[in-house]
C-alpha cells in the first residue's frame, strides 16, 4: 500500500510464479527484458523445476533484424542487471507469441507450450540414458501422457465446438 492509502497490484495470481519460496511477478521480469532494445513483445511463464518448484520461462518476440542466435545469452545478463538472481529468466524462447483477435496475448497457450517443452525434454534425456532397468517403461509412460494430453486438447477444443441438445447431454 502507497502512503496515500492506494494499492499497487503488481500481476495477477496464477501469473506469480514461486520459484525456492520466493514470489515472482512475471510482468516486473516482462518490463525488465521490454527494456532491451532488440525485444519488441516478451511474455513470462512459469516453468516447471525439480530443485526451485518453478523458474521463469521469457517467450520472445523480436522487433525485425534482429538476429536470436547470440541474444539469448544478452538477455540473460541484461536481466542480470536489472533482477534479482533468483527472478532471471533461466530459459529463453523465441516465437511469435499467440494473441487473440483484438491482440491480446494468449498466456494459456504459452503454459501448455511450456508443459509440452518440460515433458520433451524429459524425454530427450530418458532416451539419452537408456541404461539401467525401468527406463523402458518411464519412456513409454511419458509417451503416452504426451499422447494422452494431446488427445485431451482436442478433446476440449471438440467440447467447445460441439453444443449439447436443449435440455440434455451429448450421447
Amino acid at each position: 500500500m502507497h502512503p496515500d492509502g492506494y494499492i499497487e497490484l503488481k500481476d495477477r495470481s496464477k501469473d506469480i510464479i514461486i520459484s525456492g519460496g520466493e514470489n515472482i511477478s512475471s510482468i516486473e521480469v516482462e518490463n525488465a527484458l521490454m527494456e532491451h532494445a532488440a525485444v519488441a513483445v516478451a511474455a513470462v511463464i512459469a516453468r516447471p523445476d525439480d530443485k526451485w518448484g518453478e523458474t521463469p520461462c521469457a517467450f520472445i518476440e523480436l522487433h525485425p533484424g534482429h538476429d536470436e542466435a547470440s541474444l539469448k545469452e544478452e538477455l540473460i545478463g541484461w536481466c542480470r542487471g536489472r533482477l534479482a538472481a533468483y527472478k532471471i529468466p533461466r530459459s529463453v524462447v523465441f516465437q511469435e507469441l499467440p494473441r487473440t483477435s483484438t491482440g491480446k496475448l494468449q498466456k494459456f497457450k504459452l503454459r501448455e507450450q511450456v508443459k509440452q517443452l518440460v515433458e520433451a525434454e524429459r524425454l530427450k534425456a530418458l532416451e539419452s540414458n537408456r541404461t539401467g532397468s525401468g527406463v523402458a517403461e518411464e519412456l513409454a509412460d511419458v509417451q503416452a501422457q504426451l499422447a494422452e494430453s494431446a488427445l485431451l486438447a482436442r478433446v476440449v477444443a471438440i467440447d467447445r465446438l460441439v453444443e449439447p441438445p436443449p435440455g440434455g447431454t451429448h450421447q
